[in-house]
């Protein structure tokens, strides 16, 4: 069983999966239909995979917002998450979908070393 406080490494890497995806890159663009996943390059379902990643990250953020109280990691995701909807919705522009999903990323590592204790004790298995 998966612990409540890595919830939001699923929705980061489903979200960072979505920003690339609209972007539209080579790669993407040339596997996918191969393997029989053009349907994943249809924006409707990039941004319905999006929106519910968005959600499960901010879920896990939340449960660790309220675990080690620092509401730092959750406000740098809000914001990496507006930059992230609005390149896909409104700019279309790779620059802000990459600062976006760096916040993501980098929220989800404060996130998780925020919850770690400060010290342990090496005696104490």
């Amino acid at each position: 069983m998966i612990p409540v406080r890595h919830i939001d490494k699923f929705g980061v890497s489903g979200s960072i999966f979505a920003g690339t995806c609209s972007l539209e890159l080579p790669p993407f663009v040339a596997i996918f239909p191969a393997l029989g996943l053009g349907w994943l390059l249809d924006e409707a379902v990039i941004h319905q995979m999006l929106f519910v990643s968005l959600v499960v990250m901010f879920a896990g953020l939340v449960v660790g917002a309220r675990y080690h109280r620092n509401p730092l990691a959750l406000a740098m995701a809000v914001v990496g998450a507006g930059l992230l909807a609005s390149s896909m919705l409104v700019f279309h522009g790779p620059s802000t979908t990459y600062v976006g999903m760096a916040l993501l990323i980098v929220a989800s590592w404060l996130n998780d070393l925020l919850g770690r204790p400060l010290f342990y004790d090496r005696t104490h298995p």
